[in-house]
């Protein structure tokens, strides 16, 4: 029965010693992200930079755009909120100390923006190192939008 046991110990040992000096990479790459030296280096990965960041800016209820003209309307009471379970809106309407560093509206204007400045300044950076200057030029005009 020791003699067993030892057996035992010394293959689980040794199986656990050949998986360790195998084991896997946690070195993933996103199949679907362009990577960052190929989008910011051809005329072709700058312009989907700067469509992306137009998306990103303008679209839906997460947008830059949106939040920034939600958050101006329910400050000044422009807007009113409809449904007092959005408790981010309702901070935002009452004001003062009930909006919180947690509101919801706030975090996502906060994190969009930065984002899309972010962006747009690496794309202003890699923009004139474009062989074609006009195009350069209409990719620096479109990103000093945002």
């Amino acid at each position: 029965m020791k003699h067993t046991i030892k057996h035992t110990l010394l293959i689980v040992a040794v199986t656990a010693t050949f998986m360790a000096g195998t084991g896997c990479k946690k070195n993933y790459i996103d199949p679907n992200r362009a990577q960052e030296d190929v989008a910011f280096s051809s005329p072709q990965g700058l312009t989907g930079v700067v469509v992306g960041l137009q998306r990103v800016y303008t679209l839906g209820r997460a947008s830059a755009l949106f939040n920034r003209i939600e958050v101006n309307g329910l400050t000044t009471n422009e807007l009113f909120v409809v449904n007092s379970g959005n408790t981010g809106e309702v901070q935002l309407a009452a004001g003062g100390n009930t909006v919180d560093g947690n509101n919801s509206i706030l975090t996502t204007f906060w994190t969009t923006c930065n984002k899309v400045v972010y962006d747009a300044d690496k794309v202003l950076a890699a923009a004139p190192n474009l062989t074609d200057k006009n195009y350069a030029a209409g990719i620096i005009a479109y990103a000093s939008i945002f």
